[in-house]
C-alpha cells in the first residue's frame, strides 16, 4: 500500500473502532437482543474462546475490569497487547524501538504463541 493509501485506511479503521466502541458503549449487549449471538456457542453448546467478548467490551468502556474479566478474561488480557500493537504499527517509521516491538509482536513465534494461548483457553473454559 502506498503511504497516502495506508493512511486513509488507518483513518477509516479508527472511524470504524469510534463507532463500533459508541454503540457498545452506549448499549449493553448482556442487555440488548440487537447483538450477533455466538454461531460456535449456539451449534455445539461450547463457548468459543471469543464468547463473552461483547459484555467485555462494554464493561471495560464503563470502567468494570472485574466484570469484564468475568465475561472474557482472554480479552482483559490481549487489550494491551492489542494497543501495543496498533501503536507500534502507526509508529514504526518513526522510532527504532517501536520498529523492534512491532517486529516481536508480529513475529512468526508471536503468532505461534498467541494461537497456543487462545487454544489452551479455549479448551480450558469449557473443562473447567
Amino acid at each position: 500500500m502506498t503511504s497516502n493509501r495506508c493512511e486513509w485506511f488507518y483513518a477509516a479503521a479508527a472511524i470504524a473502532v469510534v463507532i463500533v466502541g459508541s454503540v457498545l458503549f452506549l448499549f449493553n449487549p448482556a442487555e440488548t437482543g440487537v447483538f450477533p449471538r455466538c454461531p460456535f456457542l449456539m451449534l455445539t453448546g461450547y463457548e468459543c474462546p471469543g464468547c463473552g467478548s461483547q459484555r467485555a467490551i462494554h464493561a471495560l468502556l464503563h470502567g468494570d475490569i472485574i466484570r469484564a474479566w468475568d465475561y472474557n478474561p482472554l480479552l482483559v488480557i490481549a487489550v494491551p497487547y492489542i494497543i501495543l500493537g496498533f501503536i507500534a504499527e502507526l509508529s514504526f517509521r518513526r522510532s527504532r524501538l517501536m520498529c523492534t516491538v512491532r517486529d516481536r509482536l508480529y513475529s512468526g513465534r508471536a503468532v505461534w504463541i498467541v494461537l497456543t494461548v487462545i487454544i489452551i483457553y479455549w479448551i480450558g473454559r469449557n473443562v473447567l
